[in-house]
């Protein structure tokens, strides 16, 4: 590499560290993923450490990365996020070798350039999750997998193997990915009759039997509701925001997204005109981009973007029954392809045209992330967990109050606080049948369930009520307090809502069923409460959290 490329690739990287530091200390705090992974991570022994990542639903590379960053640096929010940071920076060289690779060192600059100003790639440079470090695998992936394609060497092919390996110890689907990834690197080989039947059997071996092992760990999580994924259901236009999270810096697929995209393309009964600038366009120009590069005669591209596709349509089809949520960071192993299609794409323009298309997309991506209150690095952590501790700090509860936690039990918040001051009851999405129904139907279900649905209906309240009264509110002395802490990103429909969803048994089975319970139960604590005689004193709110008190008299 010469000066000057060292010297724009050095400019670029600081002007990566500057967006992806912006507004990277979040005042909110760690939100449950983060809290999460960072639990596991700070486990003091092996046991604990293995017993609590099998719990969740990753492999277990990042926690390991994390615990040896925690081995290093102090055990703060800012610190943990750093770490995110530090893996984004890496992959812009590595994006940078891959443009290089693929064609040459202007094609590697424009590919680091637009890695660099990926508002999906900031947003996740600030999270303390596995996808700022899965990025920087699947990258190194991209290039090894172009470099065996161009010259299959056994190093080359080893540090394919071993990036490739590192995805799938890294995501629990990076599994599928690779499978799809390796072999049309090998057809795309057989076929050009570079390599034997036999050398792409042997080259297959290791993968075929990790695949094997993980696939009945797969398939054992997907038969099971650990992996249901319970709180949002699958709708055609997510397959839209994959794409323009990934293509444009507006970022709406985080968590939850509309319902369709008319909800975004208006906004009260009027055309939104920033969305259809900022990511209509760049993600429907930069689609042309990458269909262009794919109509030019490059064998390699082809066979990548196949393999890609065939990932992403696994990943919809999991969505469509039911195991997965489609939310564009589950299918960031597409990501690098994408990037690198958008430059190759350019590539193959006349150089005014190229010269205004890049011109165009990097303004438009660069005025929204300085410009706009909900750019990438400006988006908060609203579930944060920080957020509820500080409403219960500025409550004035005392340690003979009641704070009733919903959703979340009370060690997600232990972080921030020491839980054993005050007296806490928790009704989280694990324990809420035992609250909530009779012990008719006390299983722990995370799915939408017929059985629930004349609870919801009747709005039938008898068996909580008389639970809430005789083991909470009647054992309060006058003058203690209860404070209710809801999370209202699950808990937003009305008792009105919740019964014109129950008069339609197919709307009640699209309705997330998590959504339900709690706003079931967030609408009956606040009526119980009033009905027992409590004088409400308190409702304030902080990001996605509500703290409601209540004083008895």
């Amino acid at each position: 590499m010469n000066k000057n490329i060292f010297f724009k690739l050095l400019i670029l990287c600081i002007i990566a560290l500057l967006l992806r530091s912006w507004h990277l200390d979040k005042p909110e705090g760690l939100w449950n993923d983060e809290y999460v992974a960072w639990y596991i991570a700070s486990q003091n022994d092996f046991i604990s450490f293995v017993s609590a990542f099998i719990k969740n639903c990753h492999m277990p590379v990042y926690y390991l990365f994390l615990k040896f960053w925690l081995f290093i640096f102090p055990d703060t929010d800012l610190n943990l996020r750093i770490s995110s940071v530090v893996c984004s920076l890496c992959s812009i060289p590595v994006m940078y070798l891959a443009g290089k690779e693929a064609k040459d060192e202007k094609t590697g600059l424009l590919t680091a350039a637009f890695t660099v100003i990926s508002s999906f790639l900031i947003y996740f440079a600030q999270e303390v999750r596995i996808y700022s470090l899965l990025f920087l695998f699947t990258s190194l992936s991209l290039l090894f997998w172009i470099k065996c394609y161009k010259n299959f060497t056994r190093k080359n092919l080893i540090y394919l193997l071993l990036s490739n390996f590192l995805i799938i110890f890294t995501h629990t689907i990076g599994i599928v990915f690779v499978t799809f990834n390796i072999f049309a690197l090998l057809i795309l080989k057989f076929r050009e009759k570079a390599i034997s039947k036999m050398q792409g059997l042997f080259i297959s071996l290791p993968y075929l039997v990790v695949i094997f092992i993980l696939s009945l760990i797969l398939l054992k999580l997907s038969s099971s509701h650990t992996l249901s994924q319970f709180w949002a259901t699958f709708n055609w236009s997510k397959v839209y925001y994959v794409f323009s999270d990934f293509l444009s810096p507006v970022q709406i697929n985080i968590i939850n997204t509309p319902k369709n995209l008319l909800q975004s393309l208006f906004h009260n009964s009027s055309l939104s005109i920033a969305f259809i600038i900022f990511s209509v366009i760049p993600t429907v120009l930069s689609l042309f981009l990458i269909f262009k590069a794919l109509f030019e005669k490059n064998k390699a591209v082809k066979y990548y973007a196949l393999s890609c596709l065939m990932f992403f349509a696994a990943v919809i089809c999991a969505a469509i029954g039911g195991k997965i949520v489609l939310i564009t960071k589950y299918c960031i192993e597409i990501y690098p392809f994408l990037i690198l299609g958008i430059v190759l794409g350019l590539t193959t323009l006349k150089k005014p045209l190229m010269i205004i298309l890049t011109s165009l997309l990097m303004v438009l991506n660069l005025s929204y992330i300085i410009i706009s209150p909900n750019s990438a690095p400006k988006m908060t952590r609203d579930e944060g967990n920080y957020a509820p501790v500080a409403l219960i700090q500025n409550a004035g509860l005392t340690k003979n109050d009641i704070i009733v936690l919903t959703y979340y039990d009370k060690h997600f918040f232990e972080r921030y606080m020491d839980t054993k001051k005050y007296n806490i009851v928790e009704i989280t999405k694990y324990s809420y049948p035992y609250f909530l129904f009779d012990s008719g139907i006390k299983n722990i279900i995370r799915d939408t369930e017929l059985e629930y649905f004349d609870y919801f209906n009747e709005n039938d309240t008898k068996f909580f009520a008389k639970s809430l009264k005789n083991n909470i509110l009647d054992k309060m002395k006058p003058g203690e307090k209860i404070a209710f802490i809801f999370l209202n990103n699950v808990s937003f429909y009305s008792e009105k809502d919740i019964y014109n969803i129950t008069q339609n048994i197919e709307e009640y089975k699209k309705t997330p069923f998590i959504f339900l319970v709690f706003s079931y139960l967030k609408n009956n604590l606040i009526k119980q409460a009033e009905r027992n005689g409590l004088k409400l004193i308190l409702y304030t709110d902080a990001g996605a959290w509500s703290l409601i008190s209540f004083e008895k008299e």
